[in-house]
């Protein structure tokens, strides 16, 4: 295929291979698309020389569990999916085998550093559980915060009646666990410093004001899912590192390559 073979055709228009990777390029599109591949590519072929291989049993397995997922419990359905998707038996077999070996060299690269990475950074895991009330105007945070001291009403009742925060308003503020990494750095301390039990704030939080009650604290466990994570992360580090040792080229980017 060159490109001034047809990608798309409608009746009796057509759309050129060099006309789709111009339209792409125009809405910004491209170039996001050439790194994804680039980075699919540059993953297989480092999985390739570690000696990383996928057995058939092991894509069997993983064919058997998608088509599970999915949906696609008889011969016909997996064809009229293929259909639908554009794709052919021959592609998806490929596209998993390659995800397969990423996946192997993602584990077998990271997974040796992720409880060093955990207990090094084990502070930044911790959980609280708190609830919130996010108010417009500091004046009124500050008022609401002196009515819940002084128990003339509780921080989910004013939550309830008066946050303009519309995920948890109706739950009374309440907010599911969040660890400490992901709290905004200003609030770190504050919060985890308090009692449990305590109303912390108010913060600002752009045109907003925000309340914290500080309900528990749980200490950090290297669980499953901080595992993934962390796995993630390391992989997602290396990469970069990898992708800074030389600038990417696109020649295909270059004026006048799609004219």
């Amino acid at each position: 295929m060159d490109l001034e073979s047809t990608a798309v055709e409608l009746g009796p228009f057509r759309l050129t291979t060099k006309q789709l990777l111009a339209a792409l390029k125009r809405s910004r599109r491209l170039q996001p698309l050439l790194v994804d591949a680039f980075t699919e590519s540059y993953l297989v072929h480092r999985a390739t020389n570690a000696g990383i291989k996928v057995s058939d049993e092991e894509l069997q397995s993983h064919a058997d569990n998608f088509r599970r997922q999915n949906g696609l419990l008889s011969p016909e359905q997996v064809q009229n999916w293929f259909k639908a998707n554009g794709i052919t038996q021959n592609d998806f077999a490929l596209g998993l085998s390659r995800d397969l070996m990423i996946s192997k060299f993602r584990d077998q690269l990271a997974t040796p550093f992720i409880d060093k990475t955990f207990e090094d950074n084990k502070h930044h895991f911790e959980l609280v559980t708190l609830r919130r009330l996010v108010v417009a105007d500091q004046n009124h945070a500050t008022e609401l915060k002196d009515q819940i001291l002084s128990n003339m009403t509780t921080f989910a009742d004013a939550a309830t009646q008066h946050s303009i925060d519309q995920q948890t308003k109706a739950a009374g503020g309440q907010m599911a666990p969040v660890r400490r990494r992901e709290l905004l750095p200003a609030l770190q301390e504050p919060i985890f410093a308090a009692e449990i039990g305590s109303t912390v704030g108010p913060f600002a939080a752009g045109n907003a004001w925000v309340l914290f009650e500080v309900q528990e604290r749980t200490p950090a466990i290297l669980d499953d899912t901080l595992r993934t994570q962390l796995k993630k992360e390391i992989f997602d580090r290396w990469l970069q590192q990898e992708y800074s040792k030389a600038k990417f080229d696109f020649p295909i980017l270059a004026e006048g390559a799609l004219d």
